[in-house]
């Protein structure tokens, strides 16, 4: 199978192979719940801090906050979202980001009417600038470009939201003109994250496809093989599995050699997907005797 084209693997999640998707999505769940332990861990952790330059009266609020949204957190962890379904990966992710920018929002309503004093006015600055932490998160994550815009210009524009309230820590981003360190983090973490993607598709085809032929390789392709039945049963669709014998194919390397012999099977390998292609796709596994899953 041929190497995806740098923009169209980077821009859009509509032109990634099901290896690539599978692979990505497997990476996401993992990560999501990395990130989800780090981020509960830290929402407890501050507690303290909270309590000692708020004072409990003031901080009795954030801290219920605090201790749901480390729930929420704990429960992403334990989610098993299918494995080959991209749309509830990004849903699983989506839910990871909005956990910790609603404790933002709830704690910029609920710290608007604090007196600020020099010893508090470090925390109006952590919570005022904890989007900044939320957005970091990306860079973590293999995104397309269209991605990092929709989840990176949410994060900003809910920043931005709360930062309207004139009393809120948020409205700091503001007065002092410190937003555009948000944009400029949101930016960088956008180029890592397409890097990585743009990196993980080039291994993907590495190590899944046979150099010589372009076919997967057979334990990848069995794989490969056991998720798409899966998913044949699940959506109700029709699978064919066609095994596919080249004749006389000792003869080619016999009486031509084992170099004409393996530009045979790349031939071969290249020509099943596009005589299959009105079957929906078609993935050429194996080597001496090719055998090739259509869905």
């Amino acid at each position: 199978m041929p190497a995806q084209s740098f923009f169209s693997c980077i821009f859009s999640a509509s032109s990634h192979s099901l290896m690539l998707i599978m692979s990505r999505a497997a990476l996401m769940r993992d990560r999501v719940r990395l990130c989800a332990v780090i981020l509960s861990a830290l929402m407890l952790l501050w507690i303290p801090v909270d309590i000692a330059l708020l004072g409990s009266d003031t901080a009795s609020g954030i801290l219920a906050a605090r201790g749901a949204a480390a729930v929420f957190l704990i429960v992403l962890i334990f989610l098993r979202p299918p494995k080959t379904h991209a749309f509830f990966g990004k849903l699983y992710f989506a839910l990871l980001l909005s956990v910790p920018m609603m404790f933002f929002c709830y704690a910029n309503l609920a710290l608007a009417g604090v007196e600020w004093t020099e010893q508090n006015i470090f925390i109006k600055s952590a919570y005022a600038h904890f989007p900044v932490l939320v957005v970091m998160l990306l860079c973590f994550f293999p995104l397309t470009v269209l991605e990092s815009l929709l989840f990176g210009g949410a994060l900003i524009f809910f920043t931005y939201f709360a930062a309207l309230n004139n009393v809120a820590p948020a409205a700091m981003l503001l007065e002092l003109g410190t937003l555009w360190i948000l944009c400029v983090v949101t930016v960088i973490v956008a180029v890592s994250s397409v890097s990585q993607l743009h990196f993980m598709s080039k291994f993907v085809d590495f190590t899944t496809h046979d150099e010589m032929t372009g076919c997967l390789r057979r334990d990848y392709g069995e794989t490969l093989l056991e998720t798409i039945f899966d998913m044949s049963q699940r959506r109700k669709v029709p699978l064919s599995l066609l095994f596919v014998d080249l004749d006389n194919f000792k003869k080619v390397n016999d009486n031509f050699g084992h170099d004409e012999g393996d530009r045979v099977l790349a031939a071969a390998g290249a020509a099943l997907p596009k005589n299959t292609a009105q079957t929906g796709c078609c993935y050429p596994v194996g080597r001496g005797g090719i055998s090739a899953c259509a869905v």
